[in-house]
């Protein structure tokens, strides 16, 4: 979710500065294409259920797709459903 968070504040940021007439056309074009634009395509990209299989954190006794860690550095995944540690 971050990832489409930071998408939405730098092009909320780059609007509001071009609509004040504070950015040019030029900043507002590069802003969005280059740093909106792919924190947006990652955003999604990340959220597939692919993705969450390839990292591993679908749990395997049930199923769920978790993005929860069992402790601060994200060593170990934790479902949210049935609480099982891989």
């Amino acid at each position: 979710y971050i990832t489409v968070i930071l998408g939405a504040v730098v092009s909320a940021t780059v609007v509001l500065g071009f609509l004040r007439h504070g950015v040019g056309p030029t900043v507002l074009t590069l802003s969005l294409l280059g740093l909106a634009l792919p924190l947006f395509t990652a955003g999604f990209a990340l959220g597939r259920p692919s993705a969450y299989a390839f990292y591993a954190l679908v749990c395997p006794t049930c199923g769920a797709r978790t993005g929860l860690g069992a402790d601060f550095l994200f060593r170990q995944a934790r479902c949210r459903i049935c609480k099982t540690v891989w």
